[in-house]
């Protein structure tokens, strides 16, 4: 199992949870996900699992990135550890993963709004545009101007609009400084 990240430690976040919310409780191993195969087009991603049959917590690799701050992983290894405490229970025909029991359970993160807050400006594909410029704005002002040559810009997969914001972002820059 590979528990440390090239920015996060998911053995330490893990046994930090578990001593400070389940006193030491939870039975599970943790690891990061695989990297393997090409990227595939996706409009979501599971950012964890848990596998109950083998009492393993699986993390998306993309959450291991220096910008993302350690309690938004924190708190999805929460989420994912709160299924060993919470069974999964059949309503109507179909299991019910997140019961009204698991939901305020998991709201005693103590940074549970943050993290909710983070994923939604950060992580929500149709902010793209919204979120983009700022962050933007802050690599171009940390950078030197006269190193830059060229700007590149992706074009896909991806959804349309999310091409389109990146190419004119990209564009824009160019254009401003003259490449």
């Amino acid at each position: 199992l590979v528990t440390a990240g090239e920015v996060h430690d998911l053995r330490e976040i893990f046994d930090d949870l578990n001593a400070r919310y389940f006193g030491g409780g939870i039975d599970a191993r943790i690891t990061w996900g695989p990297r393997v195969g090409a990227p595939r087009r996706r409009n979501s991603i599971k950012m964890g699992s848990y596998i109950v049959e083998d009492r393993l917590i699986r993390m998306h690799r993309c959450l291991d990135r220096a910008w993302v701050p350690r309690f938004f992983v924190e708190w999805i290894v929460f989420h994912e550890m709160l299924h060993q405490v919470h069974d999964i229970k059949v309503k109507n025909g179909r299991r019910e993963f997140h019961s009204k029991a698991f939901m305020s359970d998991e709201a005693r993160f103590a940074r549970y709004a943050e993290a909710r807050a983070w994923e939604r400006t950060h992580l929500d594909a149709r902010r793209h545009a919204e979120v983009l410029a700022p962050l933007l704005r802050d690599v171009l002002r940390s950078i030197d101007r006269q190193s830059i040559t060229a700007v590149a810009c992706g074009v896909g997969p991806g959804p349309y609009t999310g091409l389109r914001v990146g190419i004119a972002s990209a564009r824009a820059v160019a254009a401003a400084w003259d490449l």
